[in-house]
């Protein structure tokens, strides 16, 4: 009997919450480490060596650079594939062919795959994940695979590759509990994905960053390209931007006219009342979402419902966003309920004597609503992380469907 996405879904989650190998390592300095995957990867014979690939790493944006470059090689009629983390609605998302998800067959037959050697190397859920997408992107004689890094690059699971060039998005402070709790280390994890006589494009960066990619690229004898990106454009059309400027300059072909939409980045749930989602993050991708809203809103009172991981920074990430110079008209910042990894009520209101604006709480997602219907005038925006999105949707159907 065929197995929906569902099920097989269930399947592979319901096997990480009773074996969780990634528990005991995760939040100790160097765990996260490459080799966890590199020993079951030659059970496998290498898949991620039969096509050409693409690594990207960063703090902010490294996703959709990684669709925006998709969608250009793809234009060259090419079988391209993306890996992306983490899924929005389903875990097929993460393994994109053509721009598509994969279907609910090839994601078993991966899995079934991969799980042996997941129990003989005990796996991390992403180490496995990203072995399934090695082997997806193989069955399915890909051509081009543009992969992007979970967390960090030096120790994450995806530097197992040989790749034509690496990209670096722009570097910020993020899971600083793991990668550092500045700049230059951060910049120094993220720079492991360049390998030696590689060539790498990298977005603008501060200069403290940039000194390190120099340096390691220096090294490695690599050929580093800085993007030179006009001020002027916002985020979205920043990362199209850098995505054609490398397209043009690698493979030396102009570069074709794409799809810029993509799910979860600032993408309107329902227009009236206006619902808005984005995945922004982090003080960096906070910023940025703070130019576009007053960019397109600038005088639309603003409603933030939020949450983030606990190994996020929610004060850097709300005090960015909130800054005078963005001068937005926010009227209060509410968070969402979520799960233990998220921030707890108590911790988010010791934080709201330093930022100066009303805060709240909601128990349930559905009580967005309430907020949709007594404000229809605002701009409600959920932010914060993309585990909040499938949640976000399933809340608004009733809307959308009236």
């Amino acid at each position: 009997m065929k197995k929906n996405s569902i099920s097989i879904e269930k399947e592979i989650l319901d096997f990480f919450k009773n074996n969780n190998f990634e528990k005991s390592r995760r939040f100790m300095p160097n765990a996260y480490s490459p080799k966890h995957l590199r020993e079951s990867l030659k059970k496998l014979k290498n898949p991620q060596f039969d096509y050409k690939t693409i690594h990207v790493a960063g703090t902010s944006g490294k996703g959709s650079l990684v669709r925006y470059l998709s969608r250009l090689i793809q234009k060259q009629k090419v079988k391209t594939a993306s890996y992306l983390s983490p899924h929005l609605m389903a875990i097929n998302e993460r393994f994109l062919i053509n721009d598509a998800p994969v279907s609910d067959n090839l994601l078993e037959k991966a899995w079934h795959e991969i799980r042996p050697l997941t129990v003989n190397f005990q796996l991390s859920f992403f180490d496995a994940l990203t072995a399934m997408a090695f082997y997806i992107f193989k069955h399915e004689s890909v051509d081009y695979a543009v992969i992007e890094t979970g967390l960090g690059g030096r120790l994450d699971s995806t530097n197992n590759l040989k790749p034509l060039f690496c990209v670096i998005a722009p570097i910020g402070l993020d899971h600083v509990n793991i990668l550092g709790n500045s700049l230059k280390k951060i910049a120094r994890e993220k720079a492991g994905i360049i390998k030696k006589n590689g060539v790498v494009y990298s977005m603008p960066q501060e200069d403290e960053a940039a000194e390190v990619l120099f340096r390691y690229a220096k090294k490695q004898n690599a050929k580093l390209s800085f993007v030179k990106i006009p001020e002027k454009l916002n985020f979205i059309e920043k990362n199209i931007f850098a995505a054609d400027y490398i397209y043009q300059d690698f493979f030396s072909k102009p570069p074709h006219k794409i799809k810029k939409e993509l799910p979860g980045i600032f993408e309107i749930l329902n227009k009236k009342p206006l619902l808005i989602f984005d995945s922004a993050h982090n003080s960096v991708s906070s910023f940025e979402l703070g130019l576009l809203l007053k960019e397109r809103y600038p005088d639309k009172k603003i409603q933030i419902y939020i949450n983030m991981m606990k190994e996020r920074s929610l004060q850097n990430f709300l005090t960015s966003l909130i800054q005078e110079k963005l001068n937005l008209n926010i009227s209060s910042i509410i968070l969402l309920p979520a799960g233990d990894n998220f921030y707890s009520k108590d911790e988010f209101y010791n934080m709201q004597h330093k930022l100066n604006i009303p805060f709240s709480h909601i128990n349930k997602f559905s009580q967005i609503i309430d907020f949709l219907e007594e404000q229809k005038d605002a701009l409600h925006l959920v932010t914060g992380s993309l585990y909040l999105y499938k949640e976000t949707v399933d809340v608004i159907k009733p809307i959308n469907v009236r």
